[in-house]
């Protein structure tokens, strides 16, 4: 399986303060690769530096085998689409104006749109069932709404990949899904590889192909959803009592909070698991 992302020890400090840590891993063609870890982790600053925004210090990155120094930021905005965690809500714009912004990378010396800009654009808010919105103002629309124009947008752009940092994180339950469906559909019908930031730990269980988990710019451990999420992993990366168990709907870890009132679940749970017969 071929990468479409390289990172070689990458190293990033702000000022004293340490952000990035020797980083280096790899994401493949048409993977669903999650980024999880706690705050100030440097989840947002790894997106920055993947999209060209913040340079690192230190290391290297190579898109689909080319040196990142090498792409200009037009170049660049036609392999890697960035949907951020929120949109402003005074953009004054409509919804259809924004999504058709995704096409400016492709667009010519006079940056006029042709039919068949608009078609791409036309056909990126239908994927993500925003036409109905098409002439509404952004300030008109919902937290959810919003998003979906955003990633609308990125569509547009025709990338390899689309890199989200926390898109899911001030939505309800059901845009959340919605939202988590509409990467898988664009990974399997599309072939977009796709690098999310995510801070739920469960619903990235339920779509992650692989798990990075980091604490303090550091990787504390890369791999598929069962070999990130053990009890003992996360309890020392989050500092904080929780039980895993299994997902009954798929076969990937699931996480509980213990709040504190309940913390004697952390010490019972042990002898439970203990006192169970081998099979």
């Amino acid at each position: 399986m071929s990468h479409v992302l390289d990172l070689k020890h990458l190293c990033l400090t702000y000022g004293q303060r340490s952000v990035l840590n020797d980083i280096s891993f790899s994401v493949h063609e048409r993977e669903f690769f999650i980024v999880i870890g706690p705050n100030a982790s440097g989840k947002t600053t790894l997106v920055k530096t993947i999209s060209g925004v913040v340079k690192p210090q230190k290391g290297a990155i190579k898109i689909l085998g080319q040196s990142l120094s090498r792409f200009s930021r037009k170049k660049l905005a036609r392999y890697i689409a960035v949907v951020p965690q929120t949109a402003p809500g005074d953009i004054p714009f409509s919804v259809a104006e924004v999504v058709l912004l995704g096409r400016f990378p492709h667009l010519g010396f006079m940056g006029l749109e042709s039919a068949n800009d608009l078609e791409i654009a036309e056909q990126a808010m239908s994927f993500t069932n925003v036409t109905h919105l098409s002439t509404r103002r952004m300030d008109q629309l919902s937290g959810g709404e919003r998003q979906r124009v955003l990633i609308a947008r990125a569509i547009c752009q025709k990338p390899k990949i689309i890199v989200l940092d926390e898109p899911t994180a001030a939505l309800d339950l059901s845009h959340q899904i919605h939202i988590m469906d509409l990467m898988e559909q664009l990974r399997c019908d599309e072939g977009i590889t796709v690098v999310m930031v995510s801070h739920d730990l469960n619903l990235a269980a339920m779509y992650a192909d692989r798990m990075l988990l980091m604490k303090n710019g550091s990787i504390v451990k890369l791999g598929h959803p069962s070999e990130v999420m053990s009890f003992e992993i996360l309890e020392k990366t989050y500092e904080c009592v929780l039980l895993v168990d299994e997902n009954p709907l798929k076969k990937v870890p699931r996480v509980i909070q213990a709040p504190r009132k309940l913390r004697y679940v952390s010490a019972l749970k042990n002898d439970l698991f203990a006192s169970q017969p081998e099979k």
